[in-house]
């Protein structure tokens, strides 16, 4: 499918990332871009605040910043059938 340049390219690019994260040289970031302000909430704490409520587990007392944005913007999993979640 691809010729032997690109495999040895990709096996070289792999390691290379892999060396990187092991010396810890490298980073991921996750940049989310929209078009209003308020699409997207400035903290994060929210995603694990959610995974603990649904394993029922752990505290899940949100920060203001958090429950703001929650319920303005959160539908919840029913939303994908067009319902919005109460």
């Amino acid at each position: 499918m691809m010729g032997d340049r690109f495999c040895r390219m990709w096996d070289f690019y792999l390691a290379s990332a892999e060396l990187g994260f092991l010396n810890g040289s490298n980073f991921v970031f996750q940049i989310l871009i929209s078009a209003r302000r308020d699409d997207v909430p400035v903290i994060r704490d929210y995603i694990a605040l959610e995974e603990r409520r649904l394993l029922g587990s752990g505290d899940v007392t949100y920060s203001p910043e958090a429950a703001s944005w929650a319920e303005h913007n959160y539908r919840g999993p029913s939303s994908r059938n067009g319902a919005q979640a109460a």
